[in-house]
């Protein structure tokens, strides 16, 4: 299968991703990558759904419905669940600061492990929850016992930020659907800020790079590189000075 991607890095992923692709339909069975960022995973499904695989399901899992980092899979038997399992971080919240991400992070890398071997991260100010590939999830609740400064806890399987940390509802008022315009609502920018954030390449609309004058719709996920993740819910009406009032869900 020819290997489309001129950048070294897309590439070398890429042809990782043909190496799992092609002990599947050697094997006849479910096989999995391990995870990618979302441009990668959104990127590399994209190119083998276009080449219509007979018989094999290309799907992407990340362990929860928004998740932003996910592993590839080429699915035979539906019944079975991808090899993603979730790890609860908790600390005595009474004497210590809530650890970062970048904490998290790198308390895991720590113990050896490469990024592609981790998916997304869930902080809050009491836990978080970290999804991993399943054949280092033990050796992680076993032996990751501090998170920056912070002694932790940490439980396989346990998945309590899903239930109690489901997102903020949250209503903006904007002038228009444009991403440029709802990005400054959401986190308090200037048109122009929201532009440059824009003009970075850090704003992802559905995992792929936004452009300032891209329409939202219903169910979009907008995704803002060091900000955080929201999405749209819908409108809910007009303002009096006939601004659109928009019910979104951030993360």
């Amino acid at each position: 299968m020819v290997n489309p991607f001129q950048d070294n890095i897309d590439r070398m992923n890429y042809a990782r991703v043909l190496d799992k692709f092609n002990l599947a339909i050697k094997r006849h069975e479910n096989t999995y990558t391990d995870f990618f960022d979302a441009k990668s995973w959104d990127m590399f499904t994209s190119q083998l759904l276009a080449l219509r695989i007979p018989d094999v399901s290309v799907q992407s899992f990340g362990g929860f419905e928004f998740a932003e980092r996910r592993m590839i899979g080429f699915i035979f038997d539906k019944n079975i669940t991808a090899p993603i399992t979730p790890i609860t971080i908790t600390f005595n919240t009474k004497f210590s600061k809530p650890p970062t991400h970048r904490d998290y992070l790198g308390a895991v890398l720590g113990l050896g492990f490469d990024r592609i071997k981790i998916g997304d991260i869930r902080v809050a100010d009491s836990m978080a929850v970290m999804y991993v590939v399943d054949d280092i999830a033990d050796y992680i609740c076993t032996n990751l016992i501090e998170v920056g400064r912070v002694k932790v806890t940490a439980k396989c399987g346990d998945c309590l930020l899903d239930e109690q940390h489901q997102g903020v509802n949250m209503k903006i008022n904007v002038a228009s659907l444009r991403v440029d315009a709802v990005l400054a609502a959401i986190f308090k920018l200037s048109r122009n800020k929201a532009g440059d954030v824009i003009d970075a390449e850090k704003v992802f609309v559905n995992w792929r790079l936004a452009s300032k004058a891209q329409i939202l719709s219903d169910s979009d996920i907008l995704t803002i590189r060091g900000l955080g993740r929201v999405r749209i819910v819908g409108e809910d009406g007009r303002s009096k000075k006939d601004r659109i009032i928009l019910n979104i869900i951030k993360y």
